[in-house]
Formats: C-alpha cells, structure tokens, sequence
C-alpha cells in the first residue's frame, strides 16, 4: 500500500513545477500577452449583463439560503515566519454519486466523492449547461471578501464542478496554503494538515489554443503535469507570475471587487509559496446572471 503523501511533500512538489513553469514563462508570457490581454476580461464584463437573482446553490429560488460555515477566529494576517496553518479535517466520503447540493445550504460537508458530478447549473431544453447564464460568486475569507464573474460559456465543466463542490463545502475553512507574491494563491485537497485530497474526478482543459493570459484576482483550477485539471484546487492570481502557470490552465473567473483581499493575500505570501501569514476560506455563495 502507497504511504501518503506529506504536507511538506505537497509543498515540495508545488515548488518544483513553480520552477519548472517558471523556465518557459517569459516565451508564453510575450505571445499571450500580444494576442490575449485585455480580450478575455473584456468578453467577461461584457457578457454579464443582466439584473442578478440570489439563489442557493444548485437551485434557483427567490429566497436563497446563504452557504454558511463555521472557522476558527480570524487570525491575523502579518507577514513573518511561516505560518502554522489551521486545516480542516476531512467531510463526508460520499458512498455512491450524489445529487445536486441541497437549495437551503444544509447539505453536509463533502471531501471525498466517487466521481464527476451531474450538471447543477441553469440548462436548456434538452438538459445541456446553458451558457448564456454567468453565475456571480463571493468567497467570504478570515481577510476579507472576493467577488468573481464566472463566464459560463468560457468553462462550463469547470463551473459546474466548482459549484457542486462549493455547495458541499468542500473548501469551508480551508487555508490558502500555498501563496507566492506577485504570482497566485491556491486552496483546497488538504485536511487536517498531513492528507491529501482528491475530488473522485477530473477535468479536461478547457482554454482555447494557445492558451490565456490573467489578470490579477482572475480564478482558475490547478493543472496537473499531466495536463488534467484538479477541480478541488483553486488557484487565484495575484500577479504577472501567473504567467508561469501552465499552459492548459483555465481561467473561468474575473474579479469584480476585493483588492484589499488580494493585498491581504499577498502580504501572507513568500518568495518560496509558504505562507507567512494565515487566510481562511470561511463561506461561498454563488448567484446566476441570467443574459439580458
């Protein structure tokens, strides 16, 4: 039987594909940057039209009960030696596929599942993910609030993944445990400190040829060196040195509000990705912008 992998493990392997990436950064940096900048933002705003309606997740009601978790007290956020992070311990095994997560919010925290989910997004007529419907999401953190743009039609498998998995609580009181100034932050797939996690599925890419370019706050899932996407590890850039991050990476998310946030997040980081400071995921609620 395969022993597990550690947390300093973890971190050492993170560190190693940051310097791996970080050798063919400038070439894909340049090309992207030249084709892509400012184009993805731009297509992300302007889709979001509409009047936006408060739902619970995987249901659209008119009378939303807000995703809730309860964390330790918020810890301070100083930069300095390396933080004793607080990890979650592990929710629920799922024994069989589950359902979209409950409309109230009172589905039980979920880590661990035995595979893909159904769609929990708005569909069509014929039962496919409606890419016209955007979905606005706010990650409440012990730093401060992140709101993001969730364009559908840029990564609907990505998004409804994301949802389904926020509507078990999959990153309730998880620590950004990985944060390198000026480049991205990541959370998710650790609980109680020394057990890795792994959702029961992943994902194909879904940037386009050539891949994307970040802005800072934009949200994306990790992509193995094997080129799968980790639905249940989220990354947030911080920087121009999200440009390192591998090709494949899709970024599904725009940042409408939390630069205090952001600079909170930076503040926690290090040079070598261990954070130096402590930032919680405490809640995230997620609303739908139907298309106008």
């Amino acid at each position: 039987m395969a022993r597990p992998v550690s947390a300093r493990q973890r971190q050492q392997q993170r560190e190693q594909r940051q310097q791996n990436t970080a050798r063919s950064a400038a070439e894909r940096s340049l090309r992207r940057r030249q084709i892509i900048a400012g184009i993805v933002v731009a297509g992300l705003l302007l889709s979001s039209g509409g009047a936006i309606v408060a739902v619970a997740l995987g249901s659209f009601t008119d009378d939303p009960t807000p995703v809730t978790s309860s964390v330790p007290t918020r810890p301070s956020v100083t930069a300095g030696a390396p933080a004793e992070l607080d990890f979650p311990a592990a929710g629920d095994t799922a024994s069989g596929p589950l359902p979209c997560p409950l409309p109230d919010g009172a589905s039980p925290r979920t880590t661990s599942f035995v595979g893909p989910p159904p769609i929990c997004l708005a569909t069509t007529a014929t039962g496919a993910i409606d890419t016209a419907v955007n979905y606005r999401v706010t990650m409440t953190t012990s730093a401060g609030d992140l709101t993001w743009l969730l364009t559908t039609k840029l990564a609907p498998e990505a998004i409804n993944s994301f949802v389904f998995l926020a509507g078990y609580g999959y990153w309730d009181g998880a620590p950004f445990d990985l944060i390198t100034p000026l480049a991205w932050a990541e959370v998710g797939g650790a609980f109680t400190a020394d057990t890795g996690g792994g959702t029961g599925w992943d994902l194909a890419p879904e940037a386009p040829e050539g891949g994307m370019i970040s802005t800072p706050g934009m949200l994306s899932m990790t992509v193995e060196d094997n080129g799968r996407v980790l639905p249940g590890r989220l990354q947030v850039s911080l920087g121009d040195g999200a440009a390192s991050l591998p090709e494949p990476t899709t970024f599904f998310g725009v940042l409408l509000d939390g630069s205090p946030t952001l600079r909170a997040l930076q503040q926690a980081g290090s040079p070598t990705g261990i954070p130096t400071g402590q930032v919680l995921v405490e809640r995230i609620q997620i609303e739908p912008v139907p298309a106008s």
